[in-house]
C-alpha cells in the first residue's frame, strides 16, 4: 500500500501556515511528514519545545513524522546512538540518519527500546543489507532517498531503480521524493529548481512524477520534498494518481 507524504520545515514558516498545510494534506489522505533538524539554528531547549509542539500537532492529524538528523544534531540534543530518549520525548517516529555512527553502532540503534524507526539513505549504499545480515532489526529499519535542489544533480532513473531493487530485496519499506512546482517553495533552504529525487522528474506535473514511481512497483511512500505544495497538487496526487486505490493509477 502506497502512502503519501509532505515535507514541513517549522523554522521556515509560521505556525498558522504549517497547521493549515497539515490540515489540508490530512484531508487528502496524506499520512507521512518529512522534516529536518540539520538546518535548525535554535538552542537545544528551543528546538525541543518547538518540535515537540509540532510533533503533537502532526500526530493529532494522523501523521507519522520522520526527522533528518546527523551526529551533530545528536550531540546538540545530548543524544547518542544508544540513547534516543531526547527524540522519544520529542515524539519522533522515524530518525533519518544523514551520516553514520559506524556499522556496529548503526546496528545497535535499530534495536532502540523506544521503537523509533531508523531510516537510511536510499540514494547511496550505507550498508543496510550488511547490517541486516549482522543482526540489525529489520522491523525498525526503513529507506528514504535524498532530494536534490540543483538542476542536473538528481539521480539517474536507471540508477534509482537499481538501488530500489536492492532495498526491496531485503523487504525494506522505501520512500522517494517528488517536487511541487508551486512558486516560492522552500526546503531546509530556499529552493528554486524543486526537490525531486530523480532528475528527469524535475519540472514535470506532480501527478506524473508519482506515476513514474508507481509504475516501478517498488516505491512504497511518495513524499513532496518542498513546501508548500498547492491544494491542486495535493488533490492531484491523492485522486488522479489513485494512491488510495492502486487499481486506478492509470485512469485519467
Amino acid at each position: 500500500m502506497h502512502r503519501l507524504g509532505i515535507s514541513v520545515y517549522p523554522e521556515k514558516s509560521s505556525k498558522e501556515e504549517i497547521y493549515n498545510y497539515l490540515t489540508s494534506a490530512s484531508h487528502y489522505g496524506f499520512t507521512r511528514i518529512f522534516t529536518c533538524l540539520l538546518s535548525v539554528t535554535k538552542s537545544a531547549d528551543e528546538m525541543m519545545q518547538d518540535f515537540t509542539e509540532f510533533m503533537n500537532q502532526a500526530h493529532r492529524l494522523g501523521f507519522e513524522v520522520a526527522v533528518d538528523t546527523n551526529p551533530e544534531v545528536f550531540k546538540k540534543l545530548n543524544a547518542s546512538y544508544n540513547n534516543l530518549e531526547p527524540f522519544a520525548r520529542m515524539g519522533v517516529d522515524i530518525l533519518r540518519l544523514d551520516g553514520s555512527f559506524g556499522t556496529a553502532q548503526d546496528i545497535e540503534i535499530t534495536h532502540n527500546p523506544y521503537h523509533i524507526k531508523i531510516e537510511f539513505n536510499g540514494s547511496v549504499d550505507q550498508g543496510a543489507g550488511l547490517m541486516i545480515e549482522h543482526g540489525a532489526n529489520r522491523e525498525q529499519m526503513t529507506i528514504c532517498h535524498n532530494f536534490y535542489p540543483e538542476r542536473y544533480s538528481g539521480l539517474d532513473w536507471d540508477l534509482f531503480n537499481k538501488l530500489h531493487k536492492h532495498w526491496k530485496s531485503y523487504n525494506l519499506t522505501t520512500a522517494a521524493f517528488v517536487s511541487s512546482n508551486a512558486v516560492n517553495t522552500h526546503g531546509p533552504w530556499n529552493v528554486f529548481c524543486g526537490l525531486p529525487t530523480v532528475e528527469i522528474m524535475r519540472g514535470l506535473p506532480i501527478d506524473l512524477q508519482a506515476r513514474y514511481y508507481l509504475a516501478t512497483g517498488l516505491v512504497d511512500d511518495i513524499i513532496i520534498g518542498n513546501a508548500f505544495a498547492t491544494e491542486e497538487e495535493l488533490k492531484a496526487l491523492a485522486q488522479k494518481n489513485g494512491i488510495a486505490n492502486p487499481n486506478m493509477i492509470f485512469v485519467g
